[in-house]
């Protein structure tokens, strides 16, 4: 017998048309991977991870994020599952605006161009809830702190990881001289924050505890006698771990070299009360009311300045200045028709120097609209 071997070309081909389909995936918060599994083997050069949608609802979702990017490899034993090691500013904006903070709340909408099959089939687009998460179980720690000098009073606070802006608690943390206990501490009432859940809180004290700081002169003039003894329940992570405590020193304490700055006044032209707000602590004490002239509007045709005034508040030092215009002033006030008879037309006009901070940085000029006026 002879053996004949032949090459038998195929009657037809069926090339594959089918779409590959992402079936499940999974989040790692901790270590910042979410694991892909395919339907069939994925051509790994065809991935764009900005394709996938991290969101907080399957439909109409109140928060989403696209990645920006990452770095995409081949799971070695399933060769049909990815892994993406995203961008750590990625995870944290997620988080940041709650997303994935828990199951329920973690989605991932993906669009075909997300990836393709070797034959260059595109992926079928959908939704799916994660299959499997891990939250993020490291407890928050605070890495550095600034104080924005005293007068001012503005706190930011760096975490290591993103923590919830509302669950912000400072009452019972303490600024202090030294990193042991002294004589020289302020325990602070409290704070509040207008910032997003992020790693970075700016926290504003409360006018009473700025006040205390300023007057004692020994805590917080500089890095080196600013220590923040942080509380562990002063703020918590969004998986509600709560914030390592400890004795902190400031990275710096920032000088601000403008002084206070009206930011609101009222004016009763019944008893001649005029009363104005600054945007940080005043010393009463220090006053100058001809530097204040109220006008009819921002670009005025009709102006008066005060010659003079009295105080009609305490002493102590605060925010708010409460002065008692003559009665020539109030009188001459009253026969400019036009001025200070409404909100439209009550302005206040402050020239540098009204009064001065609790550090003797004189105040600022500015120009503010009434918030209340009485006739």
């Amino acid at each position: 017998t002879q053996n004949i071997s032949a090459v038998i070309a195929p009657a037809a081909i069926l090339p594959d048309i089918t779409s590959p389909e992402l079936l499940m995936f999974y989040f790692d918060v901790a270590a910042a991977t979410l694991d892909l599994y395919f339907s069939e083997v994925i051509n790994l050069t065809s991935v764009n991870v900005s394709y996938f949608i991290m969101q907080s609802a399957s439909s109409s979702p109140k928060n989403s994020f696209s990645l920006s990017g990452g770095t995409v490899v081949r799971n070695p034993t399933l060769l049909s599952a990815l892994k993406v090691f995203m961008v750590p500013d990625d995870v944290s904006a997620i988080l940041g605006i709650d997303i994935c903070t828990n199951a329920s709340s973690c989605y991932g909408n993906f669009s075909s161009s997300l990836a393709s099959d070797y034959s260059r089939n595109n992926l079928t687009p959908g939704v799916l809830q994660v299959s499997g998460f891990s939250p993020d179980t490291t407890i928050p720690q605070l890495v550095s702190f600034v104080l924005y000098e005293p007068i001012n009073g503005v706190l930011t606070l760096s975490f290591s990881k993103v923590v919830r802006a509302s669950s912000l608690h400072l009452a019972g943390a303490a600024l202090q001289f030294a990193s042991y206990v002294t004589t020289s501490v302020r325990v602070l009432t409290g704070g509040t924050t207008t910032s997003s859940n992020g790693k970075v809180l700016d926290v504003q004290l409360n006018t009473q505890d700025l006040i205390t700081i300023d007057l004692t002169r020994a805590i917080c003039t500089v890095s080196y006698n600013c220590y923040l003894n942080l509380t562990y329940d002063a703020v918590r992570d969004l998986f509600n771990a709560p914030v390592q405590s400890g004795i902190f020193q400031a990275a710096s304490v920032v000088s601000v070299t403008t002084g206070p700055q009206p930011v609101a006044f009222s004016l009763d032209m019944n008893t001649g009360l005029l009363s104005l707000t600054f945007s940080s602590p005043i010393t009463p004490t220090s006053k100058d009311f001809t530097k204040i002239t109220l006008q009819d509007a921002a670009s005025p045709t009709i102006s008066y300045t005060l010659t003079g005034g009295t105080l009609s508040s305490s002493l102590a030092p605060g925010v708010v200045l409460n002065i008692t215009l003559s009665t020539a002033d109030l009188n001459a006030i009253k026969r400019s028709a036009g001025l200070a008879s409404s909100l439209q037309n009550t302005y206040l006009n402050a020239s540098a120097g009204i009064t001065a901070s609790l550090v003797n940085s004189l105040s600022s000029a500015g120009l503010v609209n009434a918030i209340r006026t009485s006739s």
